[in-house]
């Protein structure tokens, strides 16, 4: 158990959040005096997309940002001080060439880490989807960017929509956040926190066409496959379906409180089998990437990166030297990846180009991370990057407490494969 555990074990959360702030403003006063604070270099001509006094990014690195002819960037911008639940968070297009931001709409509903799961459409032109709190009840709605009118609104907010928009996939956001803070929404409070597996909580199927819904798997029933520990409190994270939409993967994880170690199973859902598979539960898994539908890359939270065969039930460990902090990973080609890195002992966030069959790595990113955000409100960098055009965006908070977006043009890698991606 590491030292954080043991403090808040023995002198409770909030004595020991005041001890992090004091650690945090320490490493801040450090970043100044090194000259890092503020520090952003790329290894490519990039833009960077801020509005002064407030934070503006994307979130969650499994979503593609940019439009299909990479003219629009899709942004979260929101105030210095919002609180999640209560400050709206506002949705807008960038044009990528002229820098102007245009406003579409609002969000309720929306987290640090993942913001309100915006997205746009793979079928619908100028088309996006986003989760909101509408009417005492979450929900997905999808909106036209052009006229600014919403097009559907959807009873269920989605985790992930499938690729060719036929479902969605939903869970309890409330329960998420509380267990996990940052990922979830806090607009309505839990109403299971005294169930630990509820039996009726899960994985819901939604059919965008009909709207027609059903619980695909629950809590309880995912308790027992797995034997999870019964007084621990179980939850569901890290939805992504797959690139020809027939399977999806998720993270189960149980733990005894929010702040507390997590014990959690990798697990893959056959749609066409309406069966479960349980990959892997040895390792602590963290992060995720389809490499085609076959294959996916899942790092660990001790810095291990793994290829796994879903259909083989197989994985191989990467033996990249390099590799040895927990980041989120994006497909680049056959033989290599993108990766970032946590605030570092510099405290700068650093994303690499690094090899999947050798010890080579390539930095592109070296940004500062203001260390007074912290928690669930830090700024990871989520590279997202678009392997048929090679963009690549991120989120970064270098100074003032504020996040920016920067994004930039890579070299584009071809395998001739149709089927691989990194991110949507």
């Amino acid at each position: 158990m590491n030292i954080k555990i043991q403090l808040k074990r023995l002198l409770g959360e909030r004595t020991t959040h005041y001890l992090k702030c004091i650690l945090q403003y320490c490493k801040f006063f450090r970043g100044v005096l090194s000259g890092n604070y503020g520090k952003i270099e790329c290894a490519f001509e990039h833009d960077i997309y801020s509005v002064p006094g407030k934070h503006v990014f994307f979130g969650y690195y499994d979503i593609q940002q940019a439009s299909k002819s990479l003219d629009k960037l899709l942004l979260h911008v929101l105030d210095k001080d919002a609180v999640a639940g209560e400050t709206p968070v506002e949705i807008f297009c960038v044009d990528r060439i002229s820098g102007e931001f245009d406003k579409i709409t609002e969000s309720a509903a929306w987290s640090w880490q993942q913001g309100a799961r915006l997205r746009w459409s793979n079928i619908t032109p100028n088309a996006i989807y986003f989760n909101n709190y509408h009417e005492s009840q979450y929900c997905c709605e999808m909106w036209d960017v052009d006229t600014k009118r919403m097009i559907k609104r959807f009873q269920f907010p989605f985790y992930d929509i499938a690729p060719n928009e036929e479902f969605g996939l939903s869970l309890n956001f409330s329960r998420l956040q509380r267990l996990r803070p940052g990922y979830g929404y806090s607009n309505e409070p839990d109403k299971t926190t005294d169930q630990n597996y509820p039996g009726t909580e899960g994985i819901t199927y939604v059919n965008l066409n009909t709207s027609e819904s059903r619980v695909l798997l629950t809590l309880e029933e995912l308790s027992e496959k797995v034997c999870a520990d019964a007084y621990y409190q179980g939850y569901i994270n890290h939805i992504s379906i797959s690139p020809e939409s027939d399977k999806f993967m998720f993270l189960f994880l149980w733990t005894e409180k929010s702040y507390l170690p997590w014990k959690n199973c990798l697990c893959i859902y056959d749609l066409k089998e309406n069966a479960l598979v349980i990959l892997e539960r040895e390792i602590i898994a963290s992060h995720y990437c389809w490499i085609s539908n076959s294959e996916l890359i899942i790092t660990s939270i001790e810095g291990e990166y793994y290829i796994f065969d879903v259909d083989n039930r197989t994985k191989r460990k990467l033996t990249n030297k390099n590799m040895v902090c927990d980041g989120h990973p994006s497909y680049y080609s056959d033989k290599e990846i993108i990766t970032d890195t946590y605030p570092q002992k510099d405290g700068c966030q650093r994303i690499r180009i690094e090899g999947i069959e050798d010890d080579s790595k390539k930095e592109l990113v070296k940004v500062f991370s203001d260390p007074r955000m912290f928690g669930d409100k830090r700024c990871d960098t989520h590279p997202r990057y678009e392997r048929k055009n090679g963009l690549l965006t991120f989120d970064a908070m270098p100074r003032n407490k504020e996040r920016i977006v920067i994004s930039g043009k890579l070299e584009v890698i071809t395998d001739g494969s149709q089927t691989k991606r990194s991110n949507r």
